[in-house]
């Protein structure tokens, strides 16, 4: 695993000769394989299992990536999504459900975003950075990934907050605590609605 992304597997499915596995080498196994992810986390051939675009990245590498483009004076819209009422969700329909919703909206963010951004999730909490000039190409896609999870999922609503640099906010703080406060207007209010700050 590397940044929570499957890059390989090591199988004992079907044994050349027969023998199932010892503890041992299943161990022996597991560290093989991170030490092979350690090595290509190193390597030239990095972006062959971990594109930097359209995949999630960490907090860390995100929020470094909105740093970069504010020093540059990159335009870009900052987009929060967030699930209402995510903990009730798991508890009335299950845990597996739950996962289920957050793995479609990730899908549903890649398939939009493609090689124009980067996201990245904590809990329920999606962020998603869109190299964009035009702040109706976020609120397009948001709309996108909303009717995609609403279509699959109707008891599902969504609050998210939308923030342009540099129009909207100047700098790193600016931006993450607009976003905040748009989503927590939206909440205040219902919830299942987008606030373009």
């Amino acid at each position: 695993m590397s940044n929570n992304r499957t890059v390989g597997y090591i199988s004992f499915d079907k044994p050349v000769n027969g023998l199932r596995p010892t503890k041992r080498e299943i161990e022996l196994s597991k560290f093989f394989a991170w030490q092979f992810v350690q090595i290509v986390k190193e390597s030239k051939y990095k972006s062959l299992f971990a594109g930097h675009y359209a995949e999630e990245s960490t907090v860390s590498e995100f929020v470094e990536e909105m740093v970069r483009a504010i020093e540059t004076k990159r335009t870009f819209s900052f987009i929060h999504l967030d699930i209402d009422n995510f903990g009730r969700i798991n508890l009335e329909k299950g845990f597996t459900i739950g996962d289920e919703i957050l793995r479609e909206i990730k899908n549903a963010i890649e398939d939009e975003i493609k090689n124009y951004g980067l996201y990245t999730r904590t809990g329920d909490e999606f962020m998603v950075l869109l190299w964009t000039k035009s702040k109706s190409d976020a609120m397009i896609l948001v709309q996108k990934v909303i009717e995609n999870i609403k279509e699959k999922y109707p008891f599902v609503s969504i609050t998210g907050a939308v923030v342009k640099y540099p129009v909207d906010a100047v700098n790193l703080e600016e931006i993450l605590n607009k976003a905040k406060m748009a989503l927590v207007a939206g909440k205040k209010s219902g919830g299942g609605r987008i606030i373009n700050i």
